[in-house]
C-alpha cells in the first residue's frame, strides 16, 4: 500500500491521452472519408476514453489516502494546498485562453466573441449533449470554462469542497456509498445542474473509497493484469470504430464501460511494473498539468494547418498528419515547460 510510484508514472501518459482526445477536432471532422473517421475516432475517442475517469479516481484516492479521519484542520490544510495546485493555475490558464481568443478576434478585426465575465471561469462552453434518463427525466448538457479541457479542474475543485460529504457517505455506508453514486451516474438521475456532470462524482468517489478503505490498488492491478489486459484488447476490438459498429446500442455502451474499467486496471498495472524497475524522468513527471492545460493552444493551430495541407492528399498522408499533430504539440509543450522551469522556476 505504501508504493504509490504508479501514480507518478501515470501522470504524463494520461495527459498525453487527453491530448489525443482533442486531436480529432472541428477541422479534421470536415475532412470526408470513412477511413479517416474510423481511424481518428479510435485514437481520439475510444483508446483515451478512460484517461479522465482515471484522473478523477486518482484525485479521490490521493485526497483520502493515509487519512484516518477528515478533521477540520486536516481538511483546511488540504484545501490550502489545492488553492496553489489547482485554483490559481485554473484561473491563470483561463485568463491566458481569454487573452488569446481576444487577440485572435482583434487581429481579424472582429468584436470579441466572448466578454470577460465570471462565466469564462465556469461554463461559457458546452460539453456533451442534452438527453433523457432511464425514467424519462431530462438532463442538460454539461459545460466547460473558456479553456475547454479545464472542466476537469473546475469539477475537481467542487469535489474537493465536497470531500467531507464523500468521507461521511463512505465511512457510514461503506459499499452503499458506491451503490448510491454508481446508481445516480448510470441512471443519469443527475441533471447536470450548473453544467456539472456526475462523471467526476462517481470516479472521484470510487478513488476516495479505495483510499479510505486502504485498498492496495497497485497490488489489485497486478493480480488482475492478465484479465484486465485481455478485456482491454477485446473491448477495443469490439469498439464501433473497428468491428463493433453493428452491435446494438445497449451492448456498445456495455462494451465501452467494460473497456473503461479494464483499461484503468491495465494502465495501473503497467505503471506499477514500470515504477518497480525505473524512475519517471522529472520532465515527464512534472509536466503533466502544464501539458493538460496548454496543449490546445498549440494543437488547434497545428490541426488547422495540417487539414489545410492534407485535405487534398491521399488517405495515408491524412492519417500520418492526424497522428503527427498531437505528437508535435506535445513536443512543443514539453520544450516550453523545460524552458519555463529553467528560466522562470517560480
Amino acid at each position: 500500500m505504501a508504493n504509490f510510484g504508479f501514480i507518478t508514472a501515470l501522470r504524463f501518459p494520461l495527459a498525453l491521452l487527453v491530448v489525443f482526445i482533442h486531436a480529432y477536432n472541428a477541422p479534421w471532422q470536415t475532412v470526408e472519408g470513412e477511413t479517416l473517421q474510423r481511424f481518428a475516432t479510435f485514437f481520439s475517442h475510444t483508446v483515451p476514453a478512460f484517461s479522465v475517469p482515471l484522473f478523477f479516481a486518482i484525485s479521490g484516492f490521493l485526497f483520502f489516502r493515509r487519512t484516518p479521519s477528515l478533521t477540520p484542520s486536516l481538511y483546511g490544510d488540504k484545501l490550502r494546498r489545492r488553492v496553489h495546485t489547482l485554483l490559481i493555475p485554473y484561473l491563470v490558464w483561463n485568463l491566458i485562453a481569454f487573452a488569446l481568443y481576444a487577440l485572435k478576434d482583434m487581429a481579424a478585426g472582429s468584436p470579441l466573441s466572448l466578454d470577460i465575465s465570471p462565466d469564462i471561469f465556469w461554463g461559457c462552453k458546452v460539453r456533451g449533449s442534452t438527453g433523457e434518463n432511464l425514467f424519462g427525466l431530462p438532463y442538460v448538457a454539461a459545460t466547460a470554462p473558456i479553456q475547454l479541457q479545464l472542466w476537469f479542474v473546475r469539477d475537481l475543485l467542487v469535489l474537493t469542497l465536497l470531500a467531507p460529504l464523500f468521507s461521511f457517505l463512505i465511512r457510514r455506508m461503506n459499499w452503499g456509498a458506491l451503490l448510491l453514486l454508481g446508481g445516480i451516474y448510470y441512471t443519469h438521475l443527475w441533471s447536470n445542474p450548473g453544467g456539472l456532470s456526475f462523471e467526476g462524482f462517481w470516479y472521484f468517489g470510487l478513488g476516495a473509497w479505495c483510499g479510505i478503505k486502504h485498498i492496495d490498488v497497485a497490488g489489485l492491478a497486478r493480480r488482475l493484469f492478465p484479465l484486465s489486459l485481455t478485456l482491454t484488447l477485446l473491448t477495443l476490438l469490439l469498439s464501433p470504430s473497428l468491428i463493433g459498429s453493428s452491435l446494438p446500442p445497449t451492448l456498445r455502451l456495455l462494451v465501452a464501460e467494460v473497456y473503461n474499467y479494464a483499461a484503468i486496471l491495465t494502465a495501473i498495472g503497467l505503471a506499477t511494473r514500470y515504477a518497480a524497475c525505473r524512475q519517471t524522468p522529472p520532465l515527464l513527471a512534472d509536466s503533466g498539468f502544464f501539458l493538460y492545460a496548454s496543449h490546445t493552444i498549440v494543437l488547434f493551430p497545428l490541426t488547422t494547418a495540417a487539414v489545410s495541407f492534407g485535405s487534398a492528399q491521399g488517405k495515408a498522408i491524412q492519417l500520418l498528419l492526424f497522428l503527427t499533430c498531437p505528437i508535435v504539440a506535445v513536443a512543443i509543450c514539453l520544450t516550453a515547460f523545460a524552458f519555463l522551469t529553467r528560466y522562470l522556476p517560480n
